[in-house]
């Protein structure tokens, strides 16, 4: 019997778009920011800027020094978190309902940078994001990353939750066959689907 769902956050929740970002360093002067960062691979400084190894003003300095660029920290962060769209108000009212239920969390590859722009924009019914989920856990903020198994044992570990007793739900099918090695129920969200979709595995 499920009691609690694992959402992942980029694609499953909110929509992303990597043409944005590229778009927007090249007007920055940067032409191939896409075989820096894509949806299916990135290069090792997004990684790590992912689990914490570096700060924000490391990552950007960094950032200027394999793009050979002068660029400031702002304009580097206004570029990246032009990836970030907007999350469809009929996911967050299914959030809602799901809560009702279930133990509700969110597990999610991603960075200070991107998090802290998406909270200062959020916006839905006067409410906090966090208060869709009984806890966040953030790769940057637990220095790990899906689909390394050690970060479902973490979360499983964290909120006192069982694996049988638990659904995952991603997009990247490597971290759902992670899960799967871990005990956890999954569901491999495709982009664009109906999020309620996941009924069906409840």
């Amino acid at each position: 019997m499920i009691k609690n769902i694992i959402f992942d956050f980029g694609v499953v929740l909110i929509d992303i778009d990597t043409n944005l970002a590229v778009e927007t360093f090249k007007e920055l002067g940067i032409s191939d920011f896409d075989n820096l960062y894509n949806l299916t691979s990135q290069s090792d400084l997004f990684n790590r800027l992912e689990t914490g190894d570096l700060n924000v003003s490391q990552f950007c300095e960094e950032f200027r020094f394999i793009t050979r660029t002068n660029l400031k920290d702002e304009e580097i962060k206004y570029a990246w978190n032009k990836v970030l769209l907007d999350i469809p108000k009929n996911k967050l009212a299914f959030l809602e309902s799901l809560k009702k239920n279930y133990k509700i969390f969110l597990l999610s590859n991603t960075n200070k940078i991107h998090i802290d722009y998406f909270n200062n924009t959020f916006s839905y019914n006067n409410k906090p994001f966090s208060q869709f989920f009984d806890k966040e856990y953030y790769s940057y903020k637990i220095g790990l990353r899906k689909p390394n198994l050690e970060i479902y044992n973490y979360v499983l570990t964290d909120a006192n939750i069982l694996a049988e007793e638990t659904l995952f739900v991603d997009d990247n099918k490597e971290n759902i066959s992670s899960a799967n090695l871990m005990g956890i129920k999954t569901f491999h969200f495709q982009k664009g689907e109906n999020l309620e979709n996941i009924s069906i595995a409840l």
